[in-house]
This record gives C-alpha cells, sequence and structure tokens, in this order.
C-alpha cells in the first residue's frame, strides 16, 4: 500500500476511534472542532467519516454559516454538517444483548427420568451440533446396445448413496461424549435437540442411546469421550 494512503488509513482510524484536539475533552462534536479539523489539510472523505461517527452538535445558524465558510470548510463537509444538526446531539448506545445462561448438570438435576423401555437414564446437555452431507458410492453396472448396424455401445453407471451425519457433543456428569447419527435412508429422522437443552442419555456397552425432545429413542456411535476436570 502506497505511504499516502497508508497515512490518512491511520488518520481516519485514529479520528473515528479517539477523536483529535478539543474533541478528546468535549463529548460533542462543534463547529470549532470541524474547524480545527479542516486545518489539518486532512480530506473531505476523513472529516465527512470524523463527523458520522461523532455525536454532534452543530450551529447552523446562518452567521455560523458564514464563519465556517471564511474558515475554508468545504461545502460538502457544511452540508452534512446541516444534515446531522436535526439528530439528536446525545446518542444513546444500543443495548447489549442479555446473554442467556447455560445450564449446568446440577441445575437439570431436578428434571424426572424417563423410564422408557427400562434403560438406566441419565441427565445431560447437548453442548454442541454440527451436520456434514457427504456421499459413498457402489459398485458400476454396464449396459450393452447393438444398433441395426451392428455397432455395440456400452453405458456404466455407478450407484451412489447420499448421507446425513449428526454429531452431537453431550456433556454427562463424568464425560463429555461426541456421538455420531448418521441418516442413510429417506425415511431416517434425525433427532430434535437444542444445544445448551438438557437431555436423556444412556450407555450400554458400547452403545449410546439418546432420547430427543419428541421422546424417540435413537441408538448412536460413540465417536470419543472426554474426561471432565475436576472443580
Amino acid at each position: 500500500m502506497p505511504l499516502l494512503k497508508t497515512a490518512k488509513f491511520s488518520l481516519l482510524l485514529l479520528l473515528v476511534c479517539y477523536g483529535i484536539g478539543v474533541g478528546q475533552q468535549q463529548s460533542v462534536l462543534t463547529n470549532k472542532d470541524v474547524i480545527d479539523i479542516v486545518k489539518l489539510n486532512l480530506s473531505e472523505e476523513i472529516i465527512a467519516a470524523k463527523i458520522k461517527a461523532s455525536t454532534c452538535k452543530f450551529d447552523t445558524s446562518v452567521e455560523a454559516l458564514k464563519d465556517l465558510k471564511a474558515a475554508g470548510v468545504p461545502d460538502s463537509i457544511i452540508l452534512l454538517m446541516l444534515t446531522v444538526s436535526s439528530s439528536p446531539a446525545v446518542k444513546t448506545a444500543p443495548k447489549a444483548a442479555t446473554p442467556v445462561p447455560t445450564p449446568t448438570i446440577s441445575e437439570v438435576e431436578n428434571i424426572k427420568r424417563p423410564t422408557k423401555n427400562g434403560r438406566a437414564w441419565q441427565r445431560g446437555i447437548v453442548r454442541d451440533t454440527e451436520k456434514e452431507e457427504f456421499t459413498t458410492y457402489g459398485g458400476t453396472t454396464t449396459h450393452g446396445h447393438v444398433d441395426d448396424h451392428g455397432n455395440i455401445t456400452a453405458t456404466t453407471t455407478r450407484s451412489s448413496w447420499d448421507h446425513e451425519r449428526y454429531t452431537f457433543a453431550i456433556e454427562g456428569d463424568e464425560y463429555i461424549y461426541i456421538i455420531d447419527h448418521v441418516l442413510s435412508w429417506r425415511w431416517s429422522k434425525e433427532a430434535k435437540v437444542t444445544v445448551n437443552g438438557p437431555t436423556f442419555y444412556a450407555i450400554e456397552g458400547d452403545k449410546f442411546y439418546l432420547l430427543d425432545e419428541k421422546g424417540r429413542e435413537f441408538k448412536l456411535k460413540i465417536e470419543k469421550k472426554v474426561l471432565k476436570e475436576k472443580r
């Protein structure tokens, strides 16, 4: 990047993020601040960016406009000052989004355990989900055809199947389980769960059983389990 452009970009960041001169000491940008910035011989683009990024309180009376013009403030900047002068002098910061608390295992202990299929259901929390689509391929089939002139043509096709893999991270009392659910048929159903929501699971040997939000049971594959840190 040319040195000139780099310098202008740095000045733009400085003006927008921190303010300069009097602007650092006052809560709003005034006519005098604009005149001071113009005296720095900055481009109109930079001055306009500073005005748009600031809380402004401009005097746009006829006498004030004469003073701005006499001080060499460009017409485009004066027009921008007229435009923003009708806005409230104090900008209200947007309210920060209220963070959604994530439950812990102890907080879901009061949820009644199911008794479906007589399994030893445990309470857990769905910490994350991920979906992946992939294709597997089978063998090839060749079909031959002989036309009226004895010419033989052959067409070879290869079978393929589309799949969806859902990966879940389920937190239990001692472990975090990474489990896979692969859908290979049109009639296969995905497990309905909510990230940071409670769930129930049971482990029998190397089999992981999950109850989704609709009460349906799924037999899934454990890809990995991670021992939780003791606190």
